[in-house]
């Protein structure tokens, strides 16, 4: 087998003595040639970022969100690497160029020590003049295939001219026979029945799905373009282009289209397949779906940034994320050492090795969470909910560093027929970390001390107080801890109440507000507090309760989960995950999004104008020439710094925040900002409409190219553009329904972006090989991202499916 040269496939407009691909190739050898004297020291300089740490070979044997979130290379944050290489003159005016194993670069790969070099791109050094002419191979060797086309399939084909190319691939031959006419590689269908003609192609061998060297040919009409794989051909052919009216298969294929199509008639797409079953009932789907498995849970006040995360076996954990990422003056008595990110202060109990005979949380929207658990006779029921210290819960909405209690009362009951001794341990980590799939993280503990119900630990060589214990159990110490017990007859209870502070209360006032805090009084106070702040704004009426219950209990997460802002209480920050996230403004626009869809504009209101008042603070990764106008930045709340999809949100949710508040007064406040954040985008994308360098021109009128979300590759992503286009359509319209001055202008603006996506994207698929349906239909595919013509390696697809039918539809 030969060979097979893919220098022509390569970028235009590199750099000189540059070649570059759309990803990255296996590239093996090299073969320059000179006009004269050859280069005595030639240099091999290759793009490197992440190979050969990261490699497609094992990355594909993870699961499919890890696969699809390994990194691969890009054009604009890889580094060049100098190669390992040897060189072979074969003629006076030809050198051919190898590499050295692998282990020569990177000594602790010598399991890996393969001869190529997986990259984007490579240049040529040392050399006094630049080569006439460069051949480039991969490992792959080649084949050649042969392939009959038929015009006329399914329907008539009005295609008037045919030109064929190929990428990875070269045509060798074409016979039109008697119904089609030939120059060169273009071909004019004449009339009549039975229209076809073959092709011979050579392409390589594909060594695996993601090697890039998959042979493509694409077949360029005066009505369509249309590409198709070779490998596709051989393992899921034929390919019929329904509506093109083409029928592809392989020359050794005896099935006509009238064969293929009666192989195909019964088959069907696999939403036909869905609809042809009877409706799921929701009763059915509910009792149909695996036993969720047990999760931890938040238990918080609105507005407050101490939140308590409650294991699902009971254990308590005082993450210091939620206070630290703004420095308020309770962060000062955070008496707490994390670990990681995901650190901070945790109370044991030992229950996870109890018998667990449940968790579900009160009725509701009630945010208080109930754990129960058996061990021998001895029933333990944990009731756990948070309040502020200082003053009641019905009086009003916390702020920011308001200190917060978390109450764990402890009731246990005597079951059996004898009397038996309740206990329970209790253990306290300054460093310690959250649970991992059930698994008790091992924590070194802190020397607890008990007196008169106060329980007391030391931080920084202080005493500081940890808790207090209401109860008429006894408390004794351990060596890790403390333990309560009590001997109960048959039919008997006790109770424990633990009051926890967030932070080192240390304040005499604290100290008694924690004491005499009445844990039952609290409780009533609790209930009645959620059900009135959940009932505010639109209800769900279904003939489902937990339909309905986890809508009215979503709205008391999202508040708690959020904060006001120290120096602002007017603004708030929206979080999209408590004790866990800060604001990633995509997702909290869908938060903020739902809290319009309620009707509680203000609240939505608080936490727009956040955004507004941080506009240009922040910023994320890409080629963008400025961030003047930018929405990303929240006070230093912000997250997800590689998320370019977060400005289009904000676009988005701001212009969507008046067409169902209709708060007039608003947006006519909001207006300029919400014009600069618009002109953002217009101006960034001019930065592509210039020639690009290694580049076809499809990217032309898009973003520059930036990291998508949790994949933070530098490409021209479909889901980040059509997502804010979006969010420039929503603006355009909102302007015009205020009759805004810039209102045709942003129009202009916004609708000269999306004609571009949608040039772009349609030259993208119809470079990309088609996809079979189920049906036998093939149709055509849009890819994450720009420039992707094999398989889609980036992000799996679970981010674009909403995205594609903004920029197509």
């Amino acid at each position: 087998m030969q060979e097979f040269d893919i220098s022509k496939f390569a970028l235009p407009n590199a750099a000189s003595g540059e070649w570059r691909f759309e990803e990255p190739r296996d590239i093996q050898r090299i073969v320059l040639k000179f006009p004269k004297e050859l280069p005595a020291r030639p240099k091999i300089h290759y793009m490197k970022k992440y190979w050969p740490e990261q490699r497609h070979e094992e990355n594909i044997k993870k699961t499919t969100t890890e696969f699809g979130l390994s990194p691969i290379d890009d054009w604009f944050t890889a580094k060049w690497v100098n190669a390992k290489i040897k060189v072979e003159k074969l003629n006076k005016h030809e050198i051919s160029i190898t590499f050295k194993g692998l282990k020569s670069e990177f000594s602790d790969l010598s399991s890996y020590d393969v001869d190529f070099r997986r990259t984007l791109g490579f240049r040529i050094s040392g050399c006094s003049k630049h080569p006439t002419s460069v051949k480039i191979y991969t490992p792959a060797p080649s084949q050649t295939t042969k392939v009959r086309v038929e015009f006329d399939a399914g329907k008539t084909c009005n295609w008037k001219s045919l030109t064929l190319s190929g990428y990875n691939a070269s045509i060798d031959k074409i016979n039109t026979g008697k119904t089609f006419k030939s120059k060169g590689k273009t071909l004019t269908p004449g009339r009549g029945k039975s229209r076809s003609f073959t092709m011979q192609a050579t392409h390589m061998i594909t060594p695996n799905d993601f090697s890039g060297d998959e042979g493509l040919i694409t077949f360029t009409g005066d009505r369509d373009t249309f590409t198709i794989s070779l490998d596709a051909l051989a393992f899921q052919g034929p390919v019929w282009n329904k509506e093109a009216g083409i029928y592809i298969a392989d020359a050794g294929d005896a099935r006509s289209f009238a064969d293929y199509q009666a192989e195909i008639k019964e088959t069907k797409t696999l939403t036909e397949q869905v609809l042809a079953k009877s409706e799921q009932t929701l009763r059915g789907s509910f009792l149909g779906q695996p036993r969720p498995h047990k999760v931890a849970t938040s238990i918080g006040c609105k507005f407050a940034q101490q939140r308590f995360w409650l294991e699902c076996y009971g254990d308590l954990m005082i993450h210091s994320i939620n206070i630290r990422k703004c420095s308020t003056p309770d962060f000062k008595r955070f008496a707490f050492d994390p670990k990681d990110y995901f650190g901070g202060g945790r109370f044991f109990f030992g229950l996870e090795s109890a018998e667990d005979l449940g968790h579900f949380p009160d009725p509701a929207p009630v945010l208080a969470q109930n754990n129960h658990f058996r061990r021998g006779d001895i029933r333990i029921e944990q009731k756990s909910f948070a309040v502020p210290l200082e003053k009641s819960i019905l009086k009003g909405d916390c702020v920011i560093d308001d200190t917060v209690i978390a109450l764990l009362c402890f009731t246990f009951h005597n079951d059996g027929q004898s009397s038996q001794t309740a206990e329970l341990p209790l253990s306290v980590s300054t460093q310690s970390l959250r649970s991992e799939h059930g698994e008790v993280p091992d924590s070194e503990m802190e020397t607890l001390q008990t007196d008169g119900g106060w329980i007391t630990g030391k931080w920084n060589r202080k005493k500081v107080i940890r808790a207090f214990a209401e109860t008429k159990m006894t408390i004794k110490k351990t060596d890790d801890g403390l333990r309560f017990s009590k001997s109960l007859t048959p039919g008997k209870s006790c109770q424990l109440i633990l009051k926890v502070p967030y932070i080192a209360v240390d304040q005499a006032n604290e100290k008694k507000l924690l004491k005499t805090l009445d844990a039952d009084k609290a409780y009533k106070e609790l209930g009645k507090y959620w059900r009135r702040e959940c009932g505010k704004g639109t209800r769900l009426s279904v003939p489902n309760a937990q339909l309905e219950n986890l809508h009215d209990t979503h709205l008391a997460h999202i508040a708690v989960t959020d904060n006001t802002m120290l120096n602002d209480p007017d603004l708030v920050t929206t979080s999209v995950g408590t004790s866990t996230y800060g604001n990633y403004a995509n997702e909290s626009c869908m938060i903020i999004h739902d809290l319009d869809q309620r009707g509680l504009h203000e609240e939505a209101r608080r936490r727009l104008d956040i955004w507004i008042k941080y506009q240009t603070t922040s910023w994320t990764f890409g080629n963008f020439s400025d961030f003047n106008g930018y929405y990303f930045g929240a006070g230093g709340y912000e997250m997800g710094h590689s998320y370019n999809q977060h400005h289009g949100w904000v676009l988005w949710c701001m212009a969507e925040h008046y067409f169902l508040s209709g708060d007039r007064k608003w947006l006519d406040k909001s207006a300029d900002s919400i014009i600069l954040g618009a002109d953002w985008v217009f101006r960034q994308r001019k930065l592509t409409l210039k020639e690009m360098p290694h580049s076809r021109g499809w990217e032309k009128g898009f973003l520059p190219a930036g990291s998508l979300e949790d994949v933070d590759d530098y490409f021209y992503w479909l889901s980040t553009n059509a997502l804010t286009w979006r969010g420039t359509e929503y603006v355009a319209r909102a302007l015009e329904a205020i009759n805004h001055p810039d209102a045709k202008r942003v129009r202009k603006e916004s609708d000269a972006f999306g004609r571009d996506l949608r040039r772009g994207f349609k030259v993208m698929a119809q470079n990309t090989p088609l996809v079979r349906l189920r049906d036998g239909r093939w149709v055509p595919n849009y890819t994450s991202r720009l420039y992707c013509r094999g398989r889609d390696y980036g992000w799996v697809r679970e981010v674009l499916e909403g995205s594609i039918y903004l920029i197509i539809s």
